[in-house]
């Protein structure tokens, strides 16, 4: 079993992280930071940033595995689903996977977040923490990466989406860093440079209307029913 003061699970690490106790929240209906910080770590997976454990040490796999038309990483399909679905999170799946504090450490230096108080180091440089990424940062390479990754989870569901539309949906802007760039076509080249359909699409102004995708691009959920 993983050392309580090296791992801590998802589920237990994003609400320790904001003050909640793991125990007593309803799944259905999270508070929101809990959801945020989910959504983070989920991210960090999601882009190579963040190695996830099972209770046994065993390490998730980092990156899809495919047989035949099938992605048998069953445990990355599923997160990349609850981050891009509006389903209830799942408290037994998510408390089942582990994060190593030295490389939460790491990460949160590198994107600018305060540690959870459990794993804060005893003394931190003064401007290494909750500083605001403003414009081009040197965190440029990361969110390129983190960006990317976040485009390719939500093209998995709909290989439609237009790239334009893409570098403007919620989840590149806010938890891939998108939205600190200001440039017009920063974040749509990142996108557009791991587009499945970029050899097939036609220049010029997207050809579907983002209200028609699978995905609510704003909220992140799938679509009950797509218009006609």
């Amino acid at each position: 079993m993983l050392h309580p003061n090296d791992f801590r699970s998802l589920w237990e690490l994003a609400h320790v992280w904001e003050g909640y106790n793991p125990d007593q929240t309803d799944p259905v209906n999270l508070p929101e930071p809990v959801v945020d910080k989910l959504q983070k770590l989920i991210w960090g997976y999601l882009s190579g940033q963040l190695v996830l454990r099972r209770a046994r040490g065993w390490r998730v796999y980092q990156h899809d595995a495919h047989l035949l038309l099938f992605n048998i990483n069953r445990t990355r399909v599923r997160l990349a689903d609850t981050v891009t679905d509006d389903t209830p999170y799942d408290k037994k799946f998510l408390s089942g996977l582990f994060v190593r504090r030295a490389q939460l450490l790491k990460w949160c230096e590198k994107e600018y977040l305060t540690p959870p108080k459990i794993w804060a180091p005893a003394s931190l440089p003064a401007d290494s923490v909750g500083r605001p990424a403003i414009g081009k940062h040197k965190n440029e390479a990361i969110d390129k990466q983190l960006c990317q990754a976040i485009a390719r989870a939500l093209w998995d569901v709909d290989a439609r989406i237009h790239p334009a539309h893409m570098a403007k949906s919620k989840a590149v802007l806010q938890y891939g860093n998108g939205g600190q760039y200001k440039g017009e076509n920063t974040v749509k080249d990142w996108v557009g440079e791991v587009d499945p359909l970029r050899k097939e699409r036609k220049p010029g102004r997207p050809p579907v209307d983002a209200s028609e995708y699978l995905i609510d691009l704003e909220t992140g959920a799938l679509r009950q029913k797509i218009p006609e």
